[in-house]
C-alpha cells in the first residue's frame, strides 16, 4: 500500500530528520540523559561506533526511568548497553509513511530509526511528524494529550504547531457556518444581538448603582468632617428637631410615618418610608445644619406609595455634594477672620 497526498506519495525520507543525534553502547547512561535534555528528544539510536554507525539499540526516557532511576542505579556509573532497548524496530528510506505510521501505532512507539540495506543509521522519524504530514488530526490530539508535562518533548511541539492551526481553522468554518446557515442564521445573529443589547442595560444599571453609592458614601463623609471640625452650629436639641421634621415635610410623602428624636446633634430616625423614598429621606437629613450623624432605622414599607416628583438621575446628588463642599469652604473661610 502507498500514500499518495495531492498525487504524491510520501515515502519516510522525506519525512525523517536527518543526521540525529544517537550514542554508543559504551557512553554512560548520565551523558545520553544530558544529551536528550540538550536535543529536547525523547530517545536516542544507540550505534556500534560513530563511523559505520550500524543501529543495535534505543534508549528512551521510559527506560532511564525505569531501569536507572527506579532500580536506583548511577546513571553516571551505569553503561547505554546495560538498560537500552535491543533490537528496535526500524524502517527503510523509501518505505511508505502510511505503513511507518500503523507500525509505530501498533507496536506503541513514537520514535523510528531510518535505516539503510546494512542497518546504517540514516534519520529519525517521529510519529508527530507522520501524523503531520499524514494529515490525521485525530492523532496529534492524542499525541498532545499523551506527552509527558515534565519536559518540552518534540512531539508536543510538533503537535502544537500543526494542531493548532487545524482547530483555528476548524473553530472559524463552524462559526461561520453557524451564523450565515440561510434557514437558521438570521434568528441566531438576532439573539446574539438581543443579549448583547442586555449585558448593555445590565452594566448601565450597575455602574448607575454604583454612582448612588458613592454619592451617599460623599455625604456621610462631608458629615464626619463637619463633625470632627466642629463646623455646625450648636443648636439644642428641640430645635434641631424642628429643622429635621421641616426638611421631612420636603423630601417625604409620609413625614407622619417618621419618628425623629435629636441628641446631641445625632439624629435618630425610625419609622416606615416607601422603598423610592428611602435614599432621598437619609440624604435629606444628613442636610439640614446642624447634624453630624444620622442614625437611620427606617422600614420599606411597600403599602405606602410616593407622591413626590422622583429626581433626575444623577442631578440632585451631584448638586448636593457641590453645595456641602461649597458651605464647607465658606464656614472655614469665616472661621479664619479675627
Amino acid at each position: 500500500m502507498t500514500t499518495a497526498v495531492a498525487g504524491k506519495t510520501i515515502a519516510c525520507q522525506e519525512v525523517m530528520t536527518k543526521n540525529p543525534v544517537f550514542c554508543l553502547p559504551s557512553e554512560m547512561v548520565a551523558h545520553a540523559a544530558e544529551l536528550m535534555k540538550k536535543e529536547n528528544v525523547g530517545a536516542l539510536p544507540v550505534v556500534h561506533d560513530r563511523k559505520e554507525r550500524v543501529v543495535i539499540g534505543i534508549l528512551t526516557d521510559r527506560d532511564v526511568a525505569l531501569r536507572v532511576d527506579a532500580m536506583g542505579k548511577d546513571s553516571r556509573q551505569t553503561t547505554v548497553e546495560q538498560v537500552m532497548s535491543r533490537n528496535p524496530v526500524t524502517c527503510k528510506p523509501g518505505e511508505d509513511c502510511e505503513k511507518a505510521f500503523e507500525m509505530m501505532t501498533r507496536q506503541h512507539i513514537r520514535r523510528l530509526p531510518v535505516v539503510d540495506p546494512q542497518g546504517k543509521l540514516l534519520g529519525v522519524i517521529a510519529q508527530a511528524d507522520l501524523a503531520k504530514a499524514l494529515a490525521k488530526p485525530e492523532a496529534l490530539a492524542r499525541l498532545m494529550a499523551a506527552a509527558p508535562l515534565t519536559r518540552k518533548s518534540a512531539v508536543a511541539k510538533k503537535a502544537a504547531g500543526a494542531g493548532l492551526g487545524l482547530l483555528a481553522a476548524a473553530g472559524v468554518g463552524a462559526g461561520l457556518m453557524y451564523f450565515l446557515d440561510p434557514k437558521s442564521g438570521r434568528g441566531r445573529r438576532r439573539r446574539v444581538v438581543e443579549k448583547a443589547d442586555h449585558l448593555a442595560v445590565e452594566g448601565r444599571h450597575f455602574l448607575e448603582g454604583r454612582k448612588t453609592d458613592l454619592t451617599n458614601r460623599a455625604l456621610g463623609l462631608k458629615s464626619e468632617i463637619q463633625s470632627a471640625l466642629h463646623m455646625c452650629d450648636e443648636v439644642s436639641d428641640e430645635v434641631l428637631e424642628a429643622r429635621v421634621r421641616t426638611r421631612l415635610g420636603r423630601v417625604a410623602s409620609h413625614p407622619k410615618a417618621v419618628h425623629v428624636e435629636a441628641r446631641g446633634g445625632t439624629v435618630t430616625m425610625t419609622g416606615a418610608v416607601p422603598e423610592a423614598e428611602a435614599d432621598r429621606v437619609v440624604n435629606g437629613i444628613r442636610m439640614v445644619p446642624g447634624v453630624r450623624h444620622v442614625a437611620d432605622h427606617l422600614v420599606i414599607e411597600p403599602r405606602l406609595e410616593s407622591t413626590l416628583e422622583p429626581e433626575p438621575a444623577g442631578a440632585r446628588p451631584v448638586k448636593r455634594v457641590l453645595a456641602g463642599l461649597a458651605g464647607i469652604c465658606l464656614l472655614a473661610a469665616g472661621l479664619k477672620k479675627p
